[in-house]
């Protein structure tokens, strides 16, 4: 279809990374017909698909979305026609702002970095790179955290067929497979992050509501 080629050629032109939809909505775990549009949805829980390196989030449940209009003039869509309920509770979630699953993202990393522990040859004195910093238990501590910080290596970890992977930065890859809210006339898909810290084996029941232009329905993801 050439609404998947343009979705493709402007992904490779821009370096931007693009959801593309599948071929259909019945391709996907999920999928509901509405008056107006299909919809197709897949539930990844902490996990954001992308390329051969996913990000993962602890703070947020992440559904993916493709739309498939009926018509032919715009649909409009809007991130608040889709809400969110768990374990049956009436309380509805709404999707947050890429910005807000960045922000966390980031945060997250920094907190789980593990501590490296590396020995100087001064006494016993150690350095410690990427923990939390120790604090002196009096003034003058030789064991105490440095006040600079040496900086991590940058060098990566995981390698594809011999070649280093570089890590995707959340704030370049979120925003870009995000759903957006717009007018469409074509298939369009794209990842709605909902809040959700809590443990995943404690969801006994997922379920997305869709209330808006196109209808209403819901799907139990599980």
């Amino acid at each position: 279809m050439r609404w998947v080629a343009l979705l493709v050629l402007l992904s490779t032109v821009h370096g931007a990374e693009v959801l593309v939809p599948k071929a259909k909505p019945e391709e996907y775990s999920f999928h509901l017909d509405l008056k107006k549009a299909s919809i197709g949805a897949e539930y990844h829980a902490h996990t954001i698909p992308s390329g051969s390196t996913p990000l993962f989030t602890s703070e947020y449940l992440v559904i993916e979305i493709a739309i498939f209009p009926m018509l032919e003039k715009g649909l409009p869509i809007r991130l608040t026609d889709f809400t969110l309920r768990l374990n049956g509770k009436q309380q509805a979630i709404l999707a947050h702002d890429a910005g807000l699953v960045v922000t966390s993202i980031r945060n997250s990393r920094w907190s789980q970095l593990p501590a490296v522990v590396i020995g100087v040859g001064d006494g016993d004195r150690e350095v410690v790179m990427g923990g939390p910093q120790r604090q002196p238990r009096f003034p003058g501590d030789p064991n105490g955290s440095p006040k600079s910080r040496p900086r991590l290596p940058t060098e990566p970890d995981n390698t594809v067929e011999g070649k280093p992977e570089i890590a995707p930065k959340p704030e370049e890859i979120v925003p870009d497979l995000a759903l957006q809210g717009a007018a469409i006339d074509h298939p369009v898909a794209g990842y709605l992050y909902f809040p959700y810290a809590g443990k995943l084996k404690a969801l006994k029941s997922i379920e997305l509501t869709y209330d808006g232009p196109a209808g209403s329905g819901k799907l139990v993801l599980n």
